[in-house]
């Protein structure tokens, strides 16, 4: 561009969506319809041949949009416009993802209908009490290169439920953090295909895989791209790190790292990559003089 000047980023609203269900179908034309009245951006129903999966129809659905940022939204769920335009807005402004909400509110059947004819949700009227909505689900707004840095969602989830955490553990691990905005989110009643709130024993499986990938690069690049866990020999020397708190307990996956006097000394190669995603945690060397101590712009954020 000329002069410098910033082009505006192409945006699409992608939603997993699978007609057939009349509760569901209920909720879309709902949803479709706040979409269509409060944005400006292609909205996208992303489906998917076979089995249900949810990955494989937003990956598919993604390939086939230019958008630079995708609003990932769920088909029975709607959040305030202000907070789903911030969350746009954070990521072109160089977040990797952001999150609208931040509480979710299942309302029930009749409270869903009193809102499809046009009432502003009751949080009152609810199935079950409110709760955090996890990163990764409900809706959020993402780039492109975030998108492609983790894979999408991996499409080895298939029936309900897993890909939301797993998607913020991947998030989180090779591309940041999520930007919360903080908004409530509604989300429109139909019968549960999970009462229990579990996923077949493979989704529960490949969710603790990510669970226990969190915050360990080496490990969740290799799961992402469907491959064996990588060894994880001993670093051939220990690697130390510097935190201003005398005492601290971070984790990387299932693994505990342990800081004593503000110190961390690691051979294992996870928790030595892992480092670089904590706040306020330093490599330090070693020298004549002993452990260097932490620089000053690390003892600014104590």
């Amino acid at each position: 561009m000329d002069g410098g000047a910033r082009s505006t980023p192409r945006v699409a609203i992608v939603t997993p969506y699978r007609p057939g269900d009349p509760w569901r179908e209920r909720n879309w034309r709902h949803v479709s319809g706040h979409y269509a009245r409060h944005h400006p951006w292609p909205h996208i129903a992303a489906d998917t041949p076979g089995e249900w999966s949810k990955g494989a129809a937003l990956n598919a659905a993604v390939a086939g949009t230019d958008a630079d940022i995708l609003v990932m939204a769920d088909a029975d769920s709607f959040t305030s416009p202000g907070a789903v335009e911030a969350a746009v807005q954070a990521v072109a402004d160089g977040a990797p993802w952001a999150v609208p909400h931040n509480v979710v509110y299942r309302l029930t059947d009749e409270e869903s209908l009193r809102v499809i004819a046009g009432a502003t949700p009751d949080p009152r009227n609810l199935v079950r009490p409110q709760y955090a909505g996890p990163a990764g689900g409900g809706i959020f707004a993402i780039t492109r290169s975030a998108w492609d840095t983790v894979g999408g969602i991996d499409t080895r989830f298939t029936g309900w439920g897993g890909e939301d955490i797993a998607l913020r553990c991947a998030l989180d691990t090779l591309a940041g953090p999520a930007v919360r905005i903080g908004a409530d989110l509604f989300h429109l009643w139909h019968p549960h295909p999970a009462p229990d709130l579990l996923g077949s024993p493979e989704v529960e499986a490949l969710k603790q895989a990510y669970l226990d990938a969190h915050r360990s690069p080496r490990q969740m690049r290799a799961l992402v791209a469907h491959e064996p866990p990588p060894g994880a020999d001993p670093l051939p020397a220990p690697r130390r790190f510097r935190t201003p708190r005398p005492s601290r307990v971070v984790r990387v996956g299932n693994k505990p790292a342990r800081f004593t006097n503000h110190l961390l000394v690691t051979r294992d190669p996870d928790i030595a990559e892992a480092m670089a995603l904590f706040d306020n945690v330093e490599e330090v060397t070693e020298g004549r003089a002993g452990i260097e101590p932490a620089s000053p712009a690390l003892q600014a954020g104590a």
